[in-house]
């Protein structure tokens, strides 16, 4: 909580400093970091708390760092190469140009804070992850405002201090998790090999079904904003990006504290359908009850909140703001049915619906600039598409929830 109100803080202060089309094309940036640093690890390293034993944990630990590294050479090759042709000119501007190079790291320090806030998970290091994401969101916040002050107030800054940020927390829960760190060396010997080798095949569901789905949703989340600046500017684009950050991650704040304990008692019941359908209207109940005054507050007043908030010259993502009400009001409804499709074994369907809503935000952006439509016009389009989306996937998850014949009579 401490950590999201000093990044909210560090929001506000850089919304004073940088222009939207700078926050823009730093948010692009980030998104694509985003989407690409699952393929680092594979996302072994969520393995790491589920291990049935410690030897298992720090072979994934392992495992998960010498992908990392490894991939990260791989990666700022690629973008070395693919920087000249697969960038449009319209949005990027020369300063991230230059940091495209940067990529790698970027998504490697991303990927370093991800494992071993993991690896804490496993040791039960938590005040350690706690304290190091206060400590991330202070040095993040810290040194964006001073490098866009002292160096250059654009991207650049945001780019670089974000990076910093990430390597800090990772520095510090590598030291609390320092127990399930061995020498590389030693992992590196053939019967060390071995044992990662046997754990990247024990633990392969994690590859094969969290990474299509991370990057994907990751993957079009940034498609669908720098389609938004390559449509309509970078000014635009900054603007959609800081309404999705304020809003979904005042969202997320409290539907990621519902899903852990939504995911820990689902785990108790053992296939009970009945069950899993009362948590998901509890944590729906819960998220409503916070999303929808939201929603309609924006609904009418998003211009003044946000100008208020950022000054005027974000006015215009208010507007946005006010345009994605249909989507805000069924997040929550989909959001809290995050933890279902694993326990109901539907996961590879849950994709699915995952990847046909981005598709169709998407699809629903580019149809209305090609009919000439304003942003305003292509968020609300979207919105409404996407919630369409949303709520057949809501009535199918809730008929594939139903109990059994057998489930009904035991209750009974």
């Amino acid at each position: 909580m401490a950590a999201n109100a000093i990044l909210f803080l560090g929001i506000y202060l850089l919304s004073r400093l940088i222009s939207p089309a700078e926050f823009g094309r730093y948010s692009a940036f980030q998104a694509m970091v985003l989407a690409v640093y699952p393929l680092l690890t594979l996302r072994y390293e969520y393995a790491i708390p589920v291990a049935r034993s410690d030897g298992s944990a720090r072979a994934l630990l392992t495992l998960s760092l010498l992908l990392s590294v490894s991939a990260t050479a791989v990666l700022s090759v690629g973008v070395l190469v693919l920087r000249g042709c697969c960038l449009p000119v319209e949005w990027i501007s020369p300063a991230v140009a230059e940091l495209i190079p940067l990529m790698g790291f970027a998504a490697v320090s991303a990927s370093l804070a991800s494992i071993f806030q993991l690896a804490a998970v496993r040791t039960g290091a938590l005040r350690a992850m706690g304290v190091g994401r206060v400590l991330r969101a202070v040095c993040m916040t810290v040194g964006q405002v001073a490098l866009a002050l002292i160096v250059a107030r654009g991207a650049s800054s945001l780019i670089v201090g974000e990076l910093v940020a990430n390597l800090v927390l990772a520095a510090i829960l590598a030291w609390a998790s320092a127990r399930y760190l061995p020498k590389l060396s030693v992992a590196l010997q053939g019967r060390n090999i071995g044992k990662l080798w046997a754990a990247a095949k024990r633990f392969r569901a994690f590859a094969l079904v969290s990474v299509p789905h991370a990057v994907s949703h990751q993957a079009l989340v940034a498609i669908q904003g720098v389609a938004i600046g390559v449509l309509y500017g970078p000014t635009a684009m900054g603007h959609y990006f800081l309404m999705r950050k304020v809003l979904f991650s005042t969202i997320g704040l409290v539907s990621t504290a519902l899903y852990q304990v939504c995911f820990s008692e689902a785990s108790k019941t053992k296939g009970n359908h009945a069950r899993l359908r009362e948590l998901w209207t509890y944590s729906a109940s819960l998220l409503a009850i916070v999303t929808i005054p939201i929603a309609v507050m924006l609904l009418f007043l998003g211009e003044q909140i946000f100008a208020l908030l950022f000054g005027t010259e974000w006015a215009s993502a208010g507007s946005l703001a006010a345009a994605a009400f249909p989507i805000i009001i069924m997040e929550p409804i989909a959001a809290a049915m995050a933890f279902m499709p694993a326990f109901l074994k539907r996961q590879p369907a849950a994709f699915g619906w995952s990847l046909t809503q981005n598709i169709v935000g998407i699809g629903s952006v580019w149809v209305i600039f090609l009919a000439g439509g304003r942003i305003e016009q292509a968020i609300l389009g979207s919105s409404l598409a996407v919630a369409a989306v949303m709520l057949a996937y809501v009535v199918w998850l809730r008929a594939a929830s139903a109990p059994s014949a057998t489930q009904m009579a035991a209750t009974q």
